[in-house]
């Protein structure tokens, strides 16, 4: 099992390296690729809104970081997903310095990718956990 979960992890890293070279979304006439919404998306909770859905990737690295860590690694990728998810509930974002907001028109193959890596390193930490559960000492009683 924990050949297994790795994969899934090799898989989420790779999903995402992947979805930076792709373009990730459509807002009014302009598209932004992946690896540029990472660079300057920092700024986006700071905006709120579907600027919020960014913090999937602390989440999603924070994920990769503690992969040892069973339960703490599966709460990181399950804040992933919820918000890397969150972007399709928002029909506007911010595209312009000033503030100005445009409508979200397509969400493109970089954001499938980036929301397919989180949903991956979820299901494999998912794995991990059962494993864990799984493998357990049990407590002996008299």
């Amino acid at each position: 099992m924990k050949q297994l979960s790795r994969l899934f992890l090799i898989g989420s890293i790779g999903l995402f390296v992947m979805s930076l070279t792709q373009p990730a979304f459509s807002a009014g006439r302009s598209t932004a690729p992946g690896w540029l919404i990472l660079l300057v998306g920092i700024f986006g909770p700071f905006t709120g809104g579907a600027g919020l859905s960014w913090l999937a990737n602390p989440f999603l690295i924070l994920s990769w970081l503690t992969f040892v860590e069973k339960k703490v690694t599966f709460l990181f990728s399950f804040l992933a997903v919820i918000a890397s998810g969150s972007f399709l509930l928002f029909t506007q974002i911010i595209v312009n310095e000033g503030g100005g907001y445009g409508p979200i028109t397509d969400r493109h193959l970089g954001y499938w990718l980036w929301l397919s890596s989180t949903i991956v390193m979820l299901a494999g930490n998912g794995i991990g956990l059962i494993d864990l559960n799984f493998h357990k000492p049990r407590k002996e009683t008299d």
